[in-house]
């Protein structure tokens, strides 16, 4: 009884969305149930629920209301489902292996099979999400320490699998009452960092907890490469909030042997360092090296210029923009095989930018409305591309259209704390 009532605390959670660790989230969720099921539950009793006031064992109705809000008849139907569902999990071979003192080969072989499940990123989170809310430290390491874990074994880290583990662990980490050893201890393993923290990119939040979090593991990184995304990222925080930024230099040699993104990223900050400083050889010879590497790696182009459109859009240089989507069109809309919806959406963008800054306002208008914010999801990138959603919504609408992207631009803005985009910024795009 005890694991099921655990359970269905974490899948609760899950379906809300956020952790019930106040007596404000306490209510958030009691109002929730009132407008959903047809039973209320009060709000002392969700407050002993979740454990912010001393306890006891739930009643039956209570247990039966809250499976209710979950889509089930009762708790024992709750319980049974769980139980029966073995093609969406065996739950009681994950409480297992929550409940093991260590993290056993045979477990490690159970998830390599569970991997082949679409349900896979919740699973291996809520495994996550156990250890982390009980303090499991040693269990948290081994899990980030073993490499024949199939997670960790993906020659390229972006997919849709790792991209889905990564936002579920980094959201566990950000709602999850602050647990400093824990985390510290987290960051050190070169496994969480790989697949967890550089997976799900907060851009927009690197003046809070994101950006933190990247400064504290510059201080402990060894590696290279990793040293190359810190640095750029973080000068890019810099860029953002209207700081002097530093040019960055690299080994090109050195560099081709990176993820193909990271390259990207770092010709995207030498277009954006030159163009800060008013630069336009440098600016010119970065155009260069960025040609020669599509020319040389066509398969590869819509992973690398990923970057190198957002750094032209943050920019605003639409004519060099344009003149690389006319260069490398089949290559970015043509092939047909992007990564991420992300990709997708970024390059719709880009080409509806385009079309604007060269008077094509029929095309832009035709490429603005076919752009699916539902694709964004749950992407890292979400926010930043909902700036310049707004951007380009404001260049082309006129009145309370205009104006509601206005506004929605000002918060995101607001949110993020960046000086950058203020109204100025978006007035003066074109």
């Amino acid at each position: 009884m005890t694991d099921s009532i655990q359970q269905l605390r974490l899948d609760l959670q899950h379906k809300i969305g956020y952790k019930i660790t106040t007596t404000k989230e306490a209510g958030m969720l009691t109002d929730e149930l009132q407008s959903k099921v047809d039973h209320s539950v009060s709000l002392s009793t969700i407050r002993r629920f979740f454990g912010l006031i001393p306890s006891r064992t739930p009643q039956k109705a209570t247990l039966d209301t809250l499976s209710n809000f979950l889509g089930f008849s009762s708790f024992s139907s709750y319980n049974q489902y769980r139980i029966d569902s073995k093609g969406w999990i065996d739950e009681l071979r994950l409480i297992e292996i929550k409940k093991s003192p260590v993290l056993k080969q045979e477990h490690i072989a159970y998830l390599n099979q569970l991997y082949k499940n679409k349900d896979f990123p919740v699973l291996f989170s809520r495994l996550f999400e156990y250890a982390y809310l009980e303090e499991q430290k040693s269990f948290l390491n081994a899990l980030f320490e073993n490499r024949d874990l199939i997670l960790f074994q993906e020659p390229d880290h972006v997919n849709s699998i790792v991209f889905k583990t990564a936002f579920l662990i980094y959201n566990t980490i950000e709602h999850a009452s602050p647990r400093p050893a824990l985390l510290k201890a987290l960051l050190k393993q070169e496994l969480f960092r790989d697949y967890i923290v550089y997976n799900y990119i907060k851009s927009h939040e690197l003046n809070s907890n994101y950006g933190a979090i990247l400064e504290r593991i510059k201080k402990i990184s060894k590696r290279p490469s990793e040293q190359l995304f810190l640095t750029l990222i973080l000068e890019l925080k810099s860029y953002y909030n209207l700081k002097s930024i530093k040019k960055i230099d690299w080994d090109e040699q050195q560099l081709m042997h990176y993820p193909v993104p990271l390259i990207g990223r770092y010709w995207g900050y030498q277009l954006l360092y030159a163009y800060h400083h008013n630069d336009l050889h440098g600016y010119d010879l970065q155009l260069v090296s960025i040609h020669s590497f599509c020319h040389k790696n066509r398969e590869s182009i819509p992973y690398f210029m990923f970057e190198v459109v957002l750094a032209l859009l943050l920019i605003r240089r639409l004519d060099t923009l344009s003149h690389l989507i006319k260069d490398y069109y089949e290559a970015l809309y043509e092939s047909n095989h992007f990564h991420t919806d992300a990709e997708r959406f970024l390059y719709t963008l880009a080409d509806a930018f385009c079309s604007l800054y060269q008077d094509n306002t029929k095309i832009a208008n035709a490429l603005f409305g076919s752009l699916q914010l539902n694709l964004l999801g749950n992407s890292s990138w979400k926010e930043q591309f909902m700036l310049f959603y707004s951007v380009l919504g404001y260049q082309l609408f006129e009145g309370k259209k205009q104006q509601d992207h206005l506004q929605t631009y000002l918060q995101l803005s607001s949110d993020s704390g960046y000086l950058l985009f203020d109204a100025n910024y978006i007035e003066n795009y074109l």
